[in-house]
């Protein structure tokens, strides 16, 4: 079973050789390697320029062009492919010196075997491989270490700094070549030293160390996040650390700001003797004052959280969450008030008129709330539309009475003047009578 396929160009000018090399390719098991060849460097260079090569069998002495120039120019037209060396018994220096200048391996035509053969050109195609991911990812540690505006450094075991980026430099106002050699206490004072020291030693021991520390730059505090790791050799043994910081003065500013902000509001509403409440969108009380507690009957449960639907009727939760929901679609900071009937203790039924907005809390959109006892001023109202309609209702009553009797007193009028008597009463425009003697 055929596992991979191996294009090689082999440039070589000997067809007995071309013919063995070519035999010994074609027994190889479980590998294919497909062979094609050039007996000029002139006509390998321009083969190679087509592509589709894996690795290069060269012969160094070629019709036109021969030694170390040979290697150097296929090198120079193909540097990302392998190239194995064939060389005769009295050539191995000049094989060996091609290794150095830049060829994976070099084999003796003598001894060469179709196994050696296939192994050493795959070993070829492998290293170069590897050479080429590791330098692409050299290519791009160094760009990130180069560019960030991080801070990255790496120490020896004896704490002192080996490699700074720029970022670096421009922190302390020195070139790298100054910050080398150097250690914490020289940098930062002994005091910021000792620590750095006592964190660096957990590294070299075998832990990644994050923290955040304040320390003196060039006589100014300034506190940084800090990750640091082990780096290790080839044998596994921790040879230094690799460090990362970054400066978050401003930040930790901020947010001692934004806290000690955090820490007044609360303590102003806490003492506030408006209710006030905290709801996220899945209508969770997050936070209440003393007030609230007091006028709406809310305590932390033992497990779980208070949800709006505990305390308030059906009728109320759906006005709150058609509330909520406006707010979380509109971004609207500012909701109309709202009335809301709770069942305080599961007994009571208070009626409450409730202040709410939109406001940014831990992150994430929250309703700000305050609630005030209406029910008393609900029941007065109430009293007071009972009454009203009651009056209503009597008054016209009494009105309909009058407006009888002056019916009354015109058909009497009438019967008299029918009996050619006077009218007994005097009707005016006014509704005003007067009854005559």
């Amino acid at each position: 079973m055929i596992h991979q396929s191996i294009s090689v160009l082999l440039i070589e000018d000997d067809p007995e050789d071309v013919s063995m090399i070519r035999e010994m390719l074609s027994g190889v098991e479980h590998f294919r390697f497909e062979l094609q060849c050039a007996d000029r460097l002139s006509v390998g260079l321009e083969r190679l320029s087509e592509g589709g090569i894996d690795v290069i069998l060269l012969d160094l002495l070629l019709p036109d062009c021969s030694g170390l120039e040979t290697l150097i120019k296929v090198h120079a037209n193909s540097p990302e492919l392998p190239i194995v060396v064939l060389t005769g018994l009295g050539d191995v220096e000049l094989a060996f010196e091609g290794v150095m200048k830049g060829a994976q391996d070099y084999l003796l035509k003598n001894q060469l075997e179709s196994h050696l053969l296939a192994r050493t050109m795959r070993y070829a195609v492998e290293r170069k491989r590897v050479e080429r991911a590791l330098r692409e990812s050299e290519e791009r540690f160094r760009a990130i270490f180069e560019t960030a505006q991080d801070f990255i450094f790496i120490k020896d075991r004896d704490f002192k700094y080996t490699q700074v980026n720029p970022a670096m430099e421009r922190l302390f106002d020195l070139p790298a070549s100054e910050l080398i050699g150097r250690t914490d206490d020289d940098l930062f004072g002994k005091e910021a030293g000792a620590h750095i020291r006592e964190m660096d030693s957990r590294v070299l021991g075998g832990e990644i160390v994050e923290e955040e520390h304040t320390k003196p730059v060039k006589g100014i505090p300034l506190t940084f996040h800090i990750i640091k790791t082990p780096i290790h050799n080839s044998a596994g043994e921790i040879i230094g650390l690799c460090g990362i910081a970054r400066d978050i003065t401003e930040r930790t500013h901020a947010e001692e700001t934004l806290r000690k902000s955090e820490e007044r509001f609360r303590v102003l509403v806490e003492k506030s003797v408006e209710a006030t409440f905290l709801l996220n969108f899945d209508s969770e009380f997050v936070f209440w004052n003393h007030a609230a507690e007091e006028l709406m009957g809310l305590t932390s449960p033992p497990t779980g959280s208070i949800r709006l639907s505990d305390i308030v009727t059906a009728e109320s939760l759906e006005v709150a969450k058609a509330n909520i929901k406006q707010a979380a679609e509109t971004g609207t900071t500012q909701l109309r008030p709202y009335e809301m009937t709770v069942r305080r203790f599961e007994e009571t039924i208070l009626t409450l008129e409730v202040f709410a907005g939109l406001v940014e809390y831990d992150g994430r959109p929250h309703i700000l709330g305050t609630a005030r006892d209406i029910t008393e001023r609900k029941r007065a109202e109430e009293e007071l539309r009972k009454k009203h309609e009651e009056l209503e209702r009597f008054n016209k009553l009494a009105v309909g009475r009058e407006l009888r009797m002056i019916e009354l007193k015109k058909e009497v009028n009438a019967l008299s003047q029918e009996l050619g008597r006077e009218g007994r009463y005097e009707i005016s425009e006014g509704n005003a009578e007067k009854e005559e003697g």
